[in-house]
């Protein structure tokens, strides 16, 4: 899972592409996204998770965030 707090809540803003730079095609058929909370969040839909685990919360600009994500991605997946 992947959050990230909107600046602004608006469709444009939320049109934003904030996913990890190598994510394709096939992988956005099993992402479900919901816009109606003050934080963006990202589940892939398909993932079954584990009985346990941990969360990570992550802060970034709009100068950085494509870098801080696809660090983040590749840690967790």
């Amino acid at each position: 899972m992947v959050a990230v707090k909107t600046l602004q809540n608006t469709k444009e803003y939320n049109r934003v592409d904030i996913l990890p730079s190598f994510i394709t095609d096939v992988d956005l058929l099993n992402i479900a996204r919901d816009e109606g909370e003050t934080f963006l969040q990202i589940n892939l839909s398909d993932c079954k998770l584990p009985d346990q685990g941990f969360k990570i919360h992550i802060s970034t600009t709009l100068a950085n965030y494509q870098r801080t994500l696809d660090a983040v991605f590749n840690f967790c997946y």
